[in-house]
C-alpha cells in the first residue's frame, strides 16, 4: 500500500493497482453506488447488487456472502479502466451494464444531481 500525496491510498492487487479515495492527476474518477442488494440467493448462492454510477450508468453484478456490498457502499474506479474488468476483479460475477441509463430523478436521488 502507498499513501497518495492527497491523502488517498494505492493498493497493489493481482489485477493491477486499485486507487482508493483520491484523484490521480488528470483522471476523472467513476464512482458506483450500491442502490439495491437482493435479500435472497440465486441458485449459485450469490446475491444480486444494482449500482448507479456518477457517470450516469447503471450496472448489475452478483457476489457471494464474502464479497457482497451493502446498500450505500461506493466503489471508486479510474474512468480509464473498464468498469466490467474492475467489477470482476472485486470477485463479482454476472456483471452487466444496464440499459437504458438511470433517469434523471434516480440520479438526483442517488447522487444529488441530475
Amino acid at each position: 500500500m502507498l499513501d497518495g500525496d492527497d491523502g488517498g491510498k494505492c493498493f497493489w492487487t493481482p489485477h493491477g493497482v486499485l486507487f482508493v479515495g483520491f484523484r490521480r492527476r488528470g483522471m476523472t474518477m467513476v464512482q458506483l453506488k450500491v442502490v439495491a442488494v437482493s435479500s435472497n440467493l440465486n441458485s449459485f448462492g450469490l446475491r444480486n447488487m444494482v449500482f448507479v454510477g456518477n457517470n450516469g450508468q447503471g450496472w448489475e453484478a452478483a457476489a457471494n456472502e464474502l464479497n457482497v456490498k451493502e446498500k450505500g457502499d461506493v466503489l471508486t474506479i479510474p474512468e480509464g479502466q473498464s468498469i466490467t474488468t474492475f467489477l470482476v476483479s472485486q470477485s463479482f460475477e454476472l456483471v452487466r451494464h444496464l440499459t437504458p441509463s438511470p433517469p434523471p430523478e434516480v440520479m438526483e436521488e442517488v447522487w444529488g444531481k441530475s
